[in-house]
């Protein structure tokens, strides 16, 4: 998660979740929900739940499934 975070790989996950392959998609939403149980990783992506809920219309279920899962993880608060 830590590495992942100084490498700056946010905006290139953010990207990956507009690609055409639902399972890029789905693999990219999984690495932000991973990098987003880091308190680091939460605040940085914040700033990105409005993205994510657009892609609470994807095509794909089990995107739908892990975008929800990721807004869950970004918005909770200890």
């Amino acid at each position: 998660k830590y590495a992942a975070l100084d490498v700056n790989i946010i905006p290139s996950l953010l990207i990956l979740v507009d690609d055409p392959g639902p399972k890029v998609r789905l693999n990219a939403i999984k690495v932000i929900t991973t990098v987003s149980e880091s308190p680091e990783g939460r605040r940085l992506l914040l700033d990105h739940v409005a993205f994510l809920q657009e892609k609470l219309q994807d095509p794909s279920e089990a995107v739908r499934k892990a975008v929800k899962i990721a807004i869950d993880i970004i918005t909770w608060t200890p």
